[in-house]
């Protein structure tokens, strides 16, 4: 790359952003170099090249646009920011970074870039932003890469199918969060066909019960009461008083001990003074509640 400021040069560069409005934060770091290829060689050399134009310049800096157009994120700032329009000679820079070209065609086209769609495709994250951001609907050319993602396939569904979508359930199904969210968000009822699958998650299938069952899921108690913090949700939650048979699971934990006589016992628990009582912090918060209620 050619160097297209010497060291003087830097220096002068240097006194305008100590004597501007703006800081650079960086520009300590910048004042201890001893020559403009330790400057150049820097890996933060084109954020600071780039925070330049923008905050002193104010304007293109036609001598550093071959710098900013070695990375995608930087031509789209550039773009953004500085020449406020589309930047015809960054455009093959930017279209190959999923993100960025996400981020140009949103920003700075403000419409779809389809030159850039095969690229965007290649990332699930951009593809899924792409359709909401910028299509503001359905992408049905990508689609089928979608479907494969439980987490985007659940996002696309309520966003932007707003309805059942069946070909992405099979994907959305292997994920207990997501096919718990799906039947929640999307069907508004169980969801027979994933149950078994969101039974492999204690948080999941807490939830499940509580917002969509809305009530008790006997069939799957055994799972929450492998954890913790699950088995005082439902307890609190979907039974909405004492469940005996996880009292001892509960009793292995000081807070959910804590938590437990407070919110389901809603007074002092005898058996569980002893674990309660083994930190500060909630034997502490244990002795206003005995307070409290006595």
């Amino acid at each position: 790359m050619t160097l297209f400021l010497t060291f003087d040069e830097l220096q002068t560069c240097i006194a305008k952003v100590k004597c501007g409005k703006k800081i650079c934060h960086d520009l300590d770091k910048i004042k201890k170099f001893t020559s403009a290829e330790e400057f150049f060689e820097d890996k933060e050399c084109i954020y600071w090249v780039y925070w330049y134009a923008e905050n002193v310049i104010k304007g293109r800096w036609p001598e550093a646009e071959p710098l900013i157009l070695t990375s995608a994120y930087y031509s789209y700032l550039y773009a953004l920011n500085i020449i406020r329009s589309d930047w015809a000679e960054a455009e093959d820079v930017i279209k190959v970074d999923p993100i960025s070209s996400v981020d140009y065609a949103s920003d700075v086209i403000k419409g779809r870039w389809a030159e850039a769609e095969e690229f965007i495709k290649t990332d699930i994250e951009s593809t899924y932003y792409y359709a909401f951001h910028v299509i503001q609907g359905r992408w049905t050319e990508a689609e089928e890469f979608i479907k494969k993602d439980p987490e985007y396939a659940y996002l696309y569904s309520v966003t932007l199918v707003k309805d059942r979508w069946v070909e992405g359930e099979e994907s959305i199904k292997t994920s207990p969060n997501f096919a718990y969210l799906y039947a929640r968000d999307v069907l508004k009822g169980r969801w027979v066909d994933a149950e078994e699958v969101i039974k492999t998650s204690p948080e999941s299938t807490c939830f499940y019960a509580m917002e969509v069952i809305k009530g008790r899921w006997v069939e799957a108690e055994e799972v929450i009461k492998s954890d913790v913090e699950s088995t005082y949700i439902y307890s609190a939650d979907v039974i909405k008083g004492r469940w005996n048979d996880a009292e001892d699971l509960i009793l292995t934990s000081p807070w959910y001990s804590f938590y437990y006589a407070r919110d389901v016992i809603k007074g002092v628990w005898p058996e569980a003074e002893e674990i309660i009582g083994s930190r500060p912090e909630t034997l502490e918060f244990y002795q206003k509640l005995r307070k409290e209620t006595h």
